[in-house]
């Protein structure tokens, strides 16, 4: 188990890098139908699971072809293509989101010092960072958020930074 969730691991940060560099250097050379065909092609070759969380993958190949117009909707659809993996590790992430998680390997971070997550639906810490604001308040692996209005975790980076 701890091998193949090492492998789901290490899968993620490809995934993301690769992923990152297909959207971040060639966003405008295709179209909104192009780019989610290389993402369905990039996950049907790549991914870990072969069997695509025991899905018909094939099935997602052309699916939003006669809806997506945009990059926009090309982001949507593609998101709600990687969620069906229904892997924790595997996430879709537009230009901008790409560009805040990748500001934090740059090591240009601002905030309180934890790493957030979303489990059974509920916004919680991961982690705090040592020597950190977090660390010091006594936060913990685990907390759940104190926010009492639901927020995505890019809303929450947002309100933290």
């Amino acid at each position: 188990m701890r091998n193949i969730m090492r492998k789901s691991f290490i899968f993620m940060g490809v995934f993301v890098i690769l992923f990152g560099w297909i959207i971040r250097d060639n966003v405008f050379a295709y179209t909104p139908v192009e780019l989610y065909d290389n993402v369905w092609r990039l996950i049907n070759t790549k991914f870990v699971d072969q069997t695509n969380n025991a899905q018909d993958w094939s099935k997602w190949r052309h699916k939003y072809d006669n809806y997506i117009r945009t990059n926009e909707d090309a982001y949507v659809a593609i998101n709600t293509m990687v969620a069906s993996l229904n892997d924790p590790y595997t996430k879709f992430m537009d230009p901008k989101e790409f560009a805040e998680e990748t500001s934090s390997i740059k090591g240009s971070l601002k905030g309180i010092g934890i790493q957030i997550g979303v489990k059974d639906g509920k916004l919680m810490v991961i982690a705090p960072i040592e020597d950190t604001p977090a660390e010091k308040a006594g936060l913990k692996a685990d907390d759940e958020s104190p926010l009492t209005k639901p927020l995505t975790k890019s809303a929450v980076k947002k309100v933290l930074r």
